[in-house]
């Protein structure tokens, strides 16, 4: 589920769920476009940061991540369950660069 420009008034914002299965990940990227706020829902992990992927930063449910604009970050779930998340940007669409 997203919310998007058909329902909300303010055109440069965005709000997703993320999921992301039991001893998942998704790949290490940075968001050239926008800054990034996940709100924990369910689950436990963390979230590498920096050029080398070498801070980690734990999560758990109830936690609020806070991802600025070109910052490297890969979360990883942890738990033996699906971690759900929050996530509020503040683009209408999100510009995403993978690396390799």
């Amino acid at each position: 589920m997203k919310i998007s420009k058909d329902m909300i008034r303010e055109p440069n914002m965005s709000m997703s769920l993320v999921l992301i299965p039991p001893h998942e990940s998704i790949p290490a990227h940075y968001h050239t476009n926008c800054q990034t706020a996940l709100y924990i829902i369910k689950g436990h992990g963390r979230v590498l940061t920096g050029l080398k992927l070498e801070k980690s930063l734990f999560f758990e449910a109830g936690d609020f991540i806070y991802i600025a604009p070109l910052d490297i970050h890969q979360p990883f779930n942890d738990s033996e369950e699906t971690m759900i998340a929050v996530v509020c940007r503040d683009a209408r669409y999100e510009i995403t660069e993978t690396l390799q």
